[in-house]
Order: C-alpha cells, then sequence, then structure tokens
C-alpha cells in the first residue's frame, strides 16, 4: 500500500515550475562552460563540463514530469537505440572517448525528452504557452544583452573578418539559431508591453553576431513578419494607422535600417569573398561541407564493416579525429542533420527525417485551419529548422534545442486540441442527426 501511495503522491507533485526556472536561465549554463573552457584550456567540445550538471538535473526533472508510462517508454527506447550504436561503434574500434560519446547522446535525448514532457504537460494544462513563452523572453534578453555589452570589454570577439561579438558563448552559432527562432513569436504570440523593445534587442544582438545566418536571416523574418502584420492586423487599426505620420516616418526609418544594414553586410561579405581563394559552397557553408566530405571518405575507404558503420555510425570522438586530423579546427560536423546521419547512422537519421515530416504535415494542417495564429509558430519551426540544417547548432546544443523542442511542442499540441474539437463537433453532429 505504501508503495502505491507514494506513486499517487508523486504523480500530484508538480515539477514544471522548475522547468520554467530553467529554461529562463539556461544561457547562464553556457557562459559558465565559455568561461570554464577558456581558463582550463579545454578544446574537446564534447568533453564533459561541469555546467553539464545542471543539464543532467534538468533531464532528472523531465524525467519526473513523466506521467505516463507510454512517454517513459519512449524515451527509454530512443537512450537504449543511441546506446546499441556505441556497442556497435566499440565493437569497429570507433570509440576513441566514451565520455564524449555518451555526452552527445545525452544531448540528443535532452532534446526528445523536452519535445515529450512539455508536450504532455500542455496537453494536461499544467503548462500554457503564454508561461513558456514568458522564461523564453528571459532567456533571450539574457543572450542578447551579453552580446550587446561585448565591445565594452565584456565579452569575446566573434568572427575576425567583421565586426562581430559573441557575448561569454563559445560559439556565435550556439545563439543565433535561439534568436533567430523567438523573433516571429516576439513580435505577434508575445503579448507583454516590452515587446518591440525586445524585438529590438534580439535584432541588434543578431546584427552584431556579424554571422551570414544570424545578419541575413534576423533581417529575412523582420521582413517576412511585418508583411505578416500588415496582412492580418485588423483592416480598421491598419487604417488608422497609416494616416498617422508618425507611421510612416517609423516605416521609413525601419526599411532604411534593413536595407542599410543588409547592403554594408552583403558589401563586406563581397569583399571577403573575393579576397580569399574559397570556393561559392565553402563560403556559403563557412567550410561546413568539408566536414560531411572528410567523414564520407573516411567510410568509401573502409574495408570491413562498412555496412554497419553506415547502419549504426562512427560516434561523436572518432569523427571529431577524422576531422581534425584534416583542419585542426574541425572537432564536429556542425550541420545537425549531417551530423546524427554520421555519429549515429543511417536509421537515426531517417527516424529524424521520419518526424520532421510528421511535423512539417503538423503544420500544414495548423495553416489550412488557421493561417493567422499559427504562421508566427510555424515561421519559428522553418528557421530553426533551416538553421539545423544547413548552420547547425540547433539539435544538439542544449542552449538552442530547447527553443526548438518548445516550438515543436507548441505545434504538437496545437494539432491534438485541434484534431479533438473536430472530432468533438463532429461527434455532436452525428447525435444531431441521429435524434432527426
Amino acid at each position: 500500500m505504501k508503495g502505491k501511495d507514494m506513486l499517487k503522491k508523486w504523480k500530484t507533485i508538480d515539477f514544471s515550475k522548475l522547468i520554467l526556472v530553467y529554461i529562463a536561465v539556461n544561457p547562464i549554463f553556457d557562459m559558465m562552460y565559455t568561461i570554464w573552457s577558456d581558463f582550463s584550456g579545454m578544446e574537446d567540445y564534447g568533453a564533459f563540463a561541469p555546467n553539464q550538471i545542471f543539464r543532467i538535473l534538468y533531464i532528472a526533472v523531465l524525467v519526473l514530469n513523466l506521467k505516463k508510462l507510454r512517454d517513459f517508454i519512449t524515451i527509454f527506447l530512443i537512450g537504449s537505440y543511441l546506446l546499441f550504436t556505441v556497442v556497435v561503434q566499440s565493437y569497429l574500434g570507433y570509440t576513441l572517448n566514451l565520455v564524449t560519446n555518451i555526452n552527445l547522446i545525452g544531448k540528443v535525448i535532452y532534446f526528445a525528452a523536452t519535445i515529450i514532457v512539455i508536450s504532455r504537460l500542455l496537453e494536461l494544462q499544467k503548462l500554457s504557452e503564454e508561461k513558456l513563452i514568458k522564461p523564453l523572453v528571459i532567456s533571450t534578453v539574457i543572450i542578447s544583452v551579453s552580446i550587446l555589452i561585448s565591445p565594452l570589454g565584456l565579452g569575446y570577439r566573434g568572427y575576425e573578418h567583421v565586426f562581430s561579438f559573441k557575448g561569454l558563448f563559445g560559439y556565435a552559432n550556439f545563439v543565433s539559431g535561439c534568436l533567430l527562432g523567438i523573433l516571429p513569436i516576439l513580435l505577434y504570440v508575445y503579448k507583454g508591453k516590452k515587446r518591440i523593445f525586445y524585438v529590438l534587442l534580439d535584432y541588434s544582438a543578431l546584427l552584431l553576431l556579424g554571422s551570414k545566418a544570424s545578419v541575413a536571416g534576423g533581417t529575412a523574418v523582420i521582413v517576412i513578419m511585418l508583411c505578416y502584420l500588415l496582412k492580418y492586423e485588423s483592416a480598421v487599426k491598419f487604417h488608422a494607422l497609416i494616416r498617422l505620420k508618425k507611421f510612416w516616418i517609423l516605416f521609413a526609418c525601419v526599411s532604411l535600417c534593413l536595407i542599410t544594414v543588409m547592403a554594408v553586410f552583403l558589401w563586406n561579405q563581397i569583399q571577403y569573398f573575393n579576397s580569399s581563394n574559397y570556393s561559392l559552397i565553402n563560403f556559403l557553408t563557412s567550410h561546413r561541407n568539408l566536414q560531411t566530405e572528410y567523414a564520407s571518405e573516411f567510410i568509401k575507404k573502409l574495408e570491413t564493416g562498412k555496412i554497419l558503420t553506415i547502419l549504426f555510425g562512427l560516434g561523436c570522438s572518432k569523427v571529431s579525429h577524422i576531422l581534425n586530423s584534416r583542419i585542426k579546427s574541425f572537432y564536429t560536423i556542425e550541420q545537425d542533420y549531417n551530423g546524427i546521419l554520421f555519429y549515429f547512422g543511417v536509421l537515426a537519421f531517417a527516424i529524424l527525417c521520419l518526424f520532421t515530416a510528421r511535423v512539417m504535415y503538423v503544420i500544414w494542417k495548423l495553416l489550412k485551419k488557421n493561417m493567422q495564429k499559427y504562421f508566427p509558430y510555424a515561421l519559428s519551426f522553418m528557421v530553426l529548422l533551416f538553421q539545423s540544417i544547413l548552420v547547425g547548432h540547433v539539435i544538439y546544443v542544449p542552449l538552442a534545442s530547447i527553443y526548438f523542442a518548445i516550438v515543436i511542442a507548441f505545434l504538437l499540441n496545437d494539432f491534438k486540441n485541434e484534431t479533438k474539437g473536430e472530432k468533438s463537433l463532429s461527434g455532436k453532429l452525428c447525435d444531431s442527426d441521429s435524434d432527426v
């Protein structure tokens, strides 16, 4: 009886507030990692660092929030399969650093568990979209402020060839996904009084990061969302706006700023490209294409174990060794989808692609149902997806992956609610027909 009573008591405990606190302060853990790695001289991106204790505690909190056996089984199966790939890789002699490999698996589980648990808590109404957006905004402010105060000597320089700062973060692309993904939500979904201030803060930080993804991506998102707002804001409000001189002054200033930013940025990029010996594809991908080329070349040259390697991957430590032996600055396959393919094999890659296709289907159905309501979430997802595929540092970077996971959870939960509503309505219609 005691065991059953304890289980019932555990099911009634609400750990959701701990998740909200963690989301809000999440960037601080990355700052801790950067400072620690800088002082310790650690260069292995996949190695264990003190800040990861907080990530482990977060995963523990997620597990404590698993109220349904199906959710626990799903996470258990994901973890078991990824661990099985490590066993196969060890058999093939690829495991050069077990801690590094396990660390990467933990990051993938972190991403998957966040989607599963947040979706369930939204479904059970223990969390709401409004409650989750607030800590995301706080997290975004912490990231943005850290970047914006960097020129004062309170952060690190970013790229050498442009005016670029990355705050107290190891890499600019660790945070560009966060700042890009939250922009559509800040512009339309978030209803706080300081919305415009937060948008300007976010966009300014993206510009100061100075990467192709942050500047071009941030500007594109701003333009798309401005078009969206003009289309879907009420006609009365819009007509009242366009009669105001302030609106046209603001519109002209914003347009001039966006055009100037893109013109300067493109000019700098063209100058940098002309002064380098890079091919166009190397320049556009910042050499990320070479990372997959080197890993592919290694697999092609294998005389034994090629099929097992294709199915179950090389593992993080082996890939890091392959890349680092070719170019000293390479430690990981940065593009997430390519990374999953080479780290865990074609089976894990196929599962990820199927899940992505499922989310894309959900978005298509939601947009058909209500374009105005779901477009900002859809744009956030697409921005983070493109960042993940082309740039990377989203799925297995804990800071950005939590943004991606929450957006996915929003979409899956809203789709479930819309589907339930349709079933409920069709049931009522059937009942009314039978009464007739």
